[in-house]
C-alpha cells in the first residue's frame, strides 16, 4: 500500500558522461546500464548543452513539451512538441525501457519532426523509461533527459462498475476502485463526475459514491466519470479517458436507466 510519492529518478555523473559520448559519437543509447542508485533529482529534467552547461529544471519550466504515458493496453506512447525549434535544427529522440540495469526495449530516431510521437508495446518486466532528446545545429547542441518510473507512466482506466439511481428523492451514484498495476490506497484517487448538464464536472476525492437531491421530477441524467492519482501519492497527473455514459431518467420519483 502506497501513501507517499515515489518520484522519478534522474541519474547524474555517469549518465551525463555516457550521453555526452553518445551525442558526440552517435552511439546507440543504453542508459539502463549507467544509472547510479545514489543519485536523485525529484521530477526534474537534466538539461545539457555543448557549452558544458548542465542544469536540472522543472518540467513545467521548459518551453519544449514532452510526455510519456503507459496505457491500459500496455502501449507506451511518448509525444513531444518543440515548436520553438529554429530552422535547420535537427531533433533526435531516444527512448530506453529499463528493468533495473537491463535494457528491455528501445527506440532511436536520429531525425524527427518538431512535433510527433512514438509508441512501444511493453510487457510487465519494466521499471523505468528514460526519455532523451537532442537538438543540434552546426556545432551546437542541447539535450534533455527525463526518467519515468512505472507509477508516473501509468494512465488509469476510467472507474469501473458505475451505477446510478434515484432513491428517496436523491440521485445516488456509486463506482468501483480504478484498476492499477500497483496496490494503492483508496485515498489516492480523485474523480470528476460529469452529469451532462453543461456545468463543470463535480470534483470528488477519496470516495466511491456521490449523492445529491433531485429537484426536477422529470430530469434525465447522462453521467460519465474519469479518474487520476492525487498529488499526495505516486502516480501520473493525467486524467483517464471518460467512462461510457450511464443514463438515468427520473419519472416522478422512480428511475429508468440505460
Amino acid at each position: 500500500m502506497k501513501l507517499f510519492p515515489l518520484h522519478p529518478v534522474i541519474w547524474s555523473s555517469l549518465l551525463v558522461l555516457w550521453f555526452s559520448q553518445c551525442e558526440s559519437e552517435g552511439h546507440t543509447l543504453n542508459a539502463c546500464q549507467e544509472k547510479m542508485d545514489d543519485q536523485y533529482e525529484l521530477a526534474m529534467v537534466l538539461k545539457r548543452t555543448s557549452a558544458q552547461q548542465d542544469s536540472y529544471e522543472d518540467l513545467t519550466d521548459i518551453k519544449e513539451k514532452f510526455i510519456c504515458l503507459l496505457y491500459p493496453t500496455n502501449e507506451l506512447n511518448c509525444s513531444w512538441s518543440f515548436n520553438t525549434l529554429e530552422k535547420d535544427t535537427q531533433l533526435s529522440v531516444f527512448i530506453s525501457v529499463c528493468d533495473d540495469e537491463i535494457l528491455v526495449k528501445s527506440l532511436n530516431y536520429t531525425s524527427v519532426e518538431r512535433a510527433g510521437s512514438a509508441s512501444l508495446i511493453l510487457s510487465n518486466n519494466m521499471a523505468e523509461v528514460i526519455l532523451h532528446f537532442n537538438k543540434s545545429m552546426q556545432n551546437k547542441w542541447t539535450s534533455y533527459t527525463y526518467v519515468y518510473d512505472m507509477d508516473m507512466l501509468e494512465l488509469l482506466s476510467p472507474p469501473p462498475n458505475i451505477y446510478a439511481s434515484v432513491k428517496d428523492g436523491a440521485l445516488v451514484v456509486s463506482w468501483g476502485l480504478p484498476r492499477t498495476r500497483e496496490v494503492i490506497n483508496p485515498y489516492c484517487f480523485e474523480y470528476q463526475l460529469d452529469k451532462g448538464d453543461q456545468e463543470q464536472p463535480m470534483y470528488l476525492i477519496a470516495q466511491q459514491s456521490y449523492r445529491e437531491p433531485v429537484s426536477d421530477a422529470t430530469r434525465t441524467y447522462k453521467l460519465r466519470m474519469r479518474t487520476r492519482i492525487t498529488n499526495t501519492c505516486s502516480g501520473s497527473s493525467q486524467w483517464s479517458e471518460w467512462s461510457d455514459t450511464v443514463g438515468v431518467v427520473v419519472h416522478n420519483g422512480s428511475t429508468d436507466g440505460w
